[in-house]
């Protein structure tokens, strides 16, 4: 059965052409989006496009890198390249799993928070924070979560999960400078869940 692809360009010639050469690859691309959800947009350059038409992978310039929070490749990009990275942002789209996390409902597929009428969009590396702690009985050493969220080794520098974790609790606490289900516990991080 082929991924169904949504394909997004200001240059319709470069969506033919990539239509053409993902189709062999087992992909059914359309470039315009109707009411259905797809297994995963494409999209080329910075446009922006509604979350819930699936889950999004997005080429851009060199330099013109989104940040680490959103899936993303560089042009130019091999083929094989481009058809496992969209093979592995469908099958994100289509993760089935939810976890309680306090008054919060991780929504692992759509990548969101949902709290009554309220709704938390995550980024692609809160998702995986959440659902990585969600996986491990709620417990992380810090160096485990750069090594299975980033692929970063052993003893790196970096304060991009601090940074990932203050963001995090600005969305999912009541008081994010007294959190209560974000914790910092013994070099790590401990999340208050239970599985749905």
């Amino acid at each position: 059965m082929k991924l169904r692809l949504l394909l997004i360009s200001d240059e319709p010639l470069f969506r033919q052409a990539l239509a053409a050469q993902l189709e062999p690859l087992g992909f059914a691309c359309a470039g315009e989006a109707g009411s259905e959800r797809f297994d995963a947009v494409l999209l080329d350059g910075l446009q922006t496009v509604d979350p819930g038409l699936g889950p999004v992978l997005r080429l851009v310039a060199p330099g013109c890198e989104p940040g680490c929070d959103e899936a993303y490749l560089v042009k130019p990009v091999r083929l094989a390249q481009l058809a496992e990275a969209l093979q592995q942002t469908a099958r994100r789209g289509h993760d089935e799993r939810s976890y309680r996390i306090g008054p919060w409902l991780l929504d692992v597929g759509a990548g969101i928070l949902i709290g009554g009428s309220e709704r938390q969009r995550l980024t692609g590396k809160e998702a995986a924070i959440l659902v990585y702690l969600c996986d491990h009985a709620g417990f992380a050493a810090r160096d485990e979560l750069l090594e299975n969220v980033w692929g970063y080794g052993s003893g790196i520098s970096t304060h991009t999960l601090e940074t990932h974790i203050y963001r995090l609790r600005q969305k999912i606490e009541a008081d994010p400078a007294n959190p209560a289900y974000l914790l910092t516990e013994d070099g790590g991080y401990r999340l208050n869940i239970s599985s749905e």
